[in-house]
């Protein structure tokens, strides 16, 4: 009896080494860009539509460099969401970087590096409406820049450009970017790092590295592939979220953008945590009909309907308590 319990526990303990031993990031492209961005990236809160990619061609189609990711069991931050790269996704999990060059110019990312090559870039695009009055969303980014290239021409970017109602920047349609560091820098390889393979300069700010290194997951080599590595990049930063306030029920764009500068050899991406691109839910309501010595069957109450006339408890609930709101909400029917 005793034996038959070591072996059974034995047997257990194999199983679990043996998941952690294989447990690795994986990519999927299978799902159109509009499915993934519904799927892997919208949350609460949020309505989406019209999304589009490389500045205004239909998302209802499979695309390499736009895919889904999962990391369970891996150490990567971020278990699953989406993700963004300028390759073939593949290249997360140390696949081939094959699939064309891509678009090379974008105007928004020209103004974040002014005078810069750009290659590779991928863009995802989309409007929305949020159900409160602030937006935000998780991300992670990582490149094979890290380490050999900090400091250098190399400095792979990205943004994400937000316009509508009292948003106001110097980017396309007054947009703004909202992919930013503590210090209000936006975010790439030159502004993140820890100044591998030594001190050295900033040529966009003059400053010195490591820059913002609290902010950094050093992967090792280049290309990230070590046994220790979680993702093929060399680097990544720590989840960061962005975000804005916006007004309830206006309809905002935003645009998601990555891109190689000065050459498109060695790869960068984004990833996006599942399910936070989210807006705070100002108000909710319950509607509770109330019919004196009668119980409400199955199919008397449907969707905040009910047959006949009756009387109904409305019931408003917000999650900030705190401060002094209006609320407007119209009976009809």
């Amino acid at each position: 009896m005793n034996n038959i319990r070591i072996t059974g526990i034995f047997s257990v303990l194999l199983t679990l080494i043996a998941q952690a031993l294989t447990a690795q990031t994986q990519t999927s492209t299978a799902l159109t860009v509009e499915e993934i961005v519904n799927e892997f990236l919208l949350g609460e809160g949020v309505e989406a539509f019209n999304v589009t990619i490389y500045g205004g061609f239909d998302a209802d189609i499979t695309n390499p460099r736009i895919g889904s990711f999962n990391s369970f069991n891996t150490g990567f931050p971020l278990e699953e969401g989406m993700v963004m790269t300028t390759k073939n996704v593949q290249i997360v999990t140390c696949g081939a970087a094959a699939d064309g060059s891509g678009l090379t110019v974008d105007p928004d990312l020209s103004i974040l590096l002014p005078g810069a090559n750009f290659h590779d870039v991928t863009v995802v695009e989309f409007d929305f409406i949020p159900s409160g009055d602030s937006l935000k969303f998780n991300y992670i980014f990582a490149s094979r820049e890290y380490n050999a290239f900090v400091c250098s021409g190399f400095n792979d970017v990205f943004g994400f450009f937000l316009s509508g109602p009292g948003i106001g920047g110097p980017f396309t349609n007054d947009a703004e970017n909202i992919a930013l560091l503590p210090d209000g820098n936006f975010v790439s390889i030159n502004n993140v790092n820890n100044g591998s393979p030594g001190p050295c300069q900033n040529p966009q700010t003059g400053e010195m590295c490591p820059c913002n290194s609290d902010l950094f997951v050093d992967q090792g080599d280049n290309t990230g592939n070590q046994s220790q590595s979680d993702v093929c990049f060399g680097g990544y930063t720590v989840p960061l979220t962005a975000e804005a306030l916006v007004e309830c029920g206006q309809t905002y764009h935003i645009k998601l953008v990555i891109a190689n500068v000065a050459d498109g050899i060695r790869d960068s991406g984004v990833f996006f945590e599942k399910g936070s691109f989210s807006s705070n839910l100002i108000v909710d309501l319950d509607v509770n009909p109330v019919v004196p010595g009668f119980e409400l069957g199955e199919n008397d109450f449907i969707d905040g309907l009910v047959a006949g006339c009756t009387n109904a408890e409305f019931c408003l609930f917000r999650p900030d308590t705190m401060g002094i709101d209006t609320t407007f909400f119209e009976l009809s029917g």
